[in-house]
Order: C-alpha cells, then sequence, then structure tokens
C-alpha cells in the first residue's frame, strides 16, 4: 500500500455487523475496504492506517478516510447509537487534525470536508439521496442526524454558500422519512 493524501472523511454503515462486513470482504476479496469501523457500542476498530488505501469510496478512495459503522442489518431503521455519534464526533476531530480535513461538508464530490456514502449522488425519484437501486448508505435513519447531529457538533452551520445547495437538497425528505422509527428520527 502506498502513502496517500487525505482530504476526505466518508461515513458508511455496514448493512449488518463487524463480524459479517468482515466476512463479506473476505468472501469478495476486497482488500481492505474501509480505514475505520465503529460498532454499535462506540468501539473504534482501525483496518488500515489513516493514510492508506482502502476501498470504500470508489472515486475517492486515493483522498478519503472511510469509516464503516454496525447498525443492526437495517440503517434505513436503525440510527446511530450515542456512543457511535460520539466516537464519530472524536474520530473526525483526530481527522482533522491529523490530515487537515476540514470539519466542514464536503462542499462538492471531490472538495475536502466530510461527508456521507451517498452525499454527491444517488439521484432517484423519493429523494436526492436515493438512486434507483435504493443505494441510502448510511441508511434513511442515518442521514438526518450526520446533518443535524454530527456535523452541527463540529461546527459546522449548515447554511452558507457552498452549502446552501446541498442543504436545499437534503431538507425536501421523501414521505416514508416521516415514519416512525425507534429514536424518533427523522
Amino acid at each position: 500500500m502506498r502513502l496517500q493524501t487525505k482530504t476526505q472523511l466518508i461515513f458508511h454503515s455496514a448493512y449488518g455487523s463487524y463480524a459479517g462486513a468482515l466476512a463479506q470482504w473476505a468472501k469478495h476479496e476486497w482488500q481492505v475496504y474501509s480505514t475505520f469501523f465503529i460498532l454499535n457500542d462506540g468501539q473504534l476498530i482501525q483496518l488500515v492506517d489513516s493514510s492508506f488505501h482502502a476501498c470504500a469510496n470508489s472515486t475517492a478512495n486515493a483522498r478519503a478516510v472511510s469509516v464503516e459503522t454496525e447498525d443492526g442489518g437495517n440503517p434505513d431503521r436503525f440510527p446511530w447509537t450515542p456512543a457511535q455519534l460520539n466516537t464519530m464526533i472524536l474520530l473526525a476531530q483526530w481527522v482533522h487534525e491529523e490530515h487537515g480535513v476540514p470539519l466542514s461538508l464536503c462542499a462538492r464530490h471531490d472538495r475536502p470536508g466530510i461527508g456521507i456514502h451517498t452525499m454527491w449522488g444517488n439521484l432517484g425519484p423519493f429523494s436526492p439521496w436515493i438512486d434507483d437501486s435504493a443505494l441510502t448508505c448510511p441508511g434513511l435513519a442515518r442521514i438526518p442526524q450526520f446533518f443535524e447531529e454530527l456535523m452541527p457538533k463540529l461546527g459546522c452551520k449548515l447554511r452558507g454558500s457552498e452549502v446552501e445547495e446541498l442543504w436545499a437538497r437534503w431538507s425536501e425528505r421523501p414521505p416514508f422519512f416521516n415514519e416512525p422509527s425507534t429514536r424518533g428520527y427523522p
């Protein structure tokens, strides 16, 4: 593996457990799929040096530190736990200090900052966050948490010239976002 300059931090959901993710990655010989993994109890597991390549981010692999999060197998209904959110905040602060990744939203898919897997793509019939294959990573219960909890706790204001368009795309939630969930999200 070779060292790479990191400019982004991207959060994902594993669609299951840590053990299940490792088994799936090994089965498909995907090498190291993510830089970090956060369990439901907030435990942080580092899978590869944060300066190295991990394969979770498609065209952003060379520039992104990636974080998979455990999700009970259903991230559309299982929000990040308070322990996971706390670890995500601490990790984002560390990535900022270690790699200089700004504690702000990625203003574009290739711009520095913090994002989620579906942030810049997956335009679909229900939401700009969902494509025709219904990929919603990090999950419908977690997307509101990213914008309404995680980023504000990192000091990111959700209004402003570079994030205005992104916030406008996000704030138009599809009807199924109004269904009740286990913790009231959204």
